[in-house]
This record gives structure tokens, C-alpha cells and sequence, in this order.
């Protein structure tokens, strides 16, 4: 049995934060870490719940390193 590890955070559409406005939608990339989540000032004034459950990650270190597909389908997650 073959295993693969292929790793996604440099494909660049997946780092992108996007908002339509006239659609009031927002896609955020799987490879989005959380400290740009958190750093984003639309995620912040329109998603504060989204904002604070990211800084329930006690340490920056690793919110500059955990990504937001990473986390939120790993049933070990830290968020």
C-alpha cells in the first residue's frame, strides 16, 4: 500500500480570501492560515464569531502556521 502526501499550500488559489458583496458571500481558501483570517478587516468587522473562535488558538507561532481547511476537518483540531 502506497501513501501520499501531496501538499496544497502553494497552489495560490487556494491562499485567496474573497467577498462579494453583491452576493454577501465569502470563500475562504482551504490554505488560508489563521493569523490572515484574523487579520482581515472585512472577516473582522462582518465575522467577529469566525475571528474569535480562530483566537482560541492560544499561540501565534502556530495560528501563522495552521491553515483553515487544515483544522476545521481534522477531528484533532485545535479549533
Amino acid at each position: 500500500m502506497a501513501i501520499f502526501i501531496i501538499d496544497i499550500k502553494k497552489i495560490e488559489e487556494l491562499k485567496e480570501i474573497n467577498y462579494k458583496y453583491e452576493e454577501e458571500t465569502l470563500s475562504i481558501g482551504s490554505a488560508v492560515t489563521l493569523t490572515e483570517i484574523t487579520e482581515n478587516d472585512y472577516i473582522n468587522d462582518e465575522f467577529e464569531i469566525l475571528v474569535d473562535s480562530v483566537l482560541e488558538v492560544p499561540f501565534r507561532p502556530i495560528r501563522n502556521m495552521a491553515t483553515i481547511g487544515g483544522n476545521l476537518f481534522d477531528p484533532n483540531s485545535v479549533i
